[in-house]
């Protein structure tokens, strides 16, 4: 009765292959895992963005359906006036956060840092939300009626520096 062994070696040399087949598979995994956390944040991050986005689109056509119906008194709707030249000059920072005499104006921006913030507001909906509205209101000019508003915020957890920024124009005429 003799026997071989001949398997023996081949079985050593492979002893800690099916160990690093498996250390492996948890390194690919582990760096699938790591890439899903990264896409899920950067997918909250847009999110966030997406809804200051449409809030800010919601409240500037909220202002300028204001607008069309106080047409008389449409130069008092100005606050931070821009030149409106091609592009228009837009600087957040420069915007200031005053109030203004004219009540629609005024509720349509709130009030700043108010707790609980104004629902529906600039100052309520968009993080340290600043506006400005310029109108051009010369019967005289041919872009009499032109309205501009920019709205600018920063989100939450964003470098102080980053500012984003909604602008929409129309022309209001009688």
């Amino acid at each position: 009765m003799s026997r071989t062994f001949q398997a023996l070696p081949l079985r050593r040399a492979l002893r800690g292959a099916m160990m690093l087949e498996v250390l492996i598979s948890i390194l690919l995994l582990s760096l699938g895992i790591l890439g899903i956390v990264a896409l899920q944040t950067t997918m909250g991050s847009n999110l966030s963005d997406a809804r200051y986005r449409a809030e800010a689109a919601l409240l500037g056509e909220q202002l300028i359906g204001t607008m069309w119906g106080d047409i008389p008194n449409l130069g008092a709707y100005q606050i931070n006036q821009i030149d409106l030249g091609n592009p228009p000059a837009v600087d957040c920072t420069s915007y200031t956060t005053t109030t203004t005499s004219n009540t629609a104006l005024s509720s349509w921006l709130g009030t700043q840092n108010a707790s609980p913030p104004d629902p529906g507001t600039v100052f309520g909906l968009l993080p340290n939300g600043r506006a400005s509205v310029s109108v051009i209101a010369d019967p005289n000019s041919p872009d009499n009626g032109l309205v501009s508003i920019t709205l600018c915020w920063q989100g939450p957890k964003e470098d102080p520096n980053t500012w984003h920024q909604y602008s929409t124009a129309t022309q209001i005429k009688v």
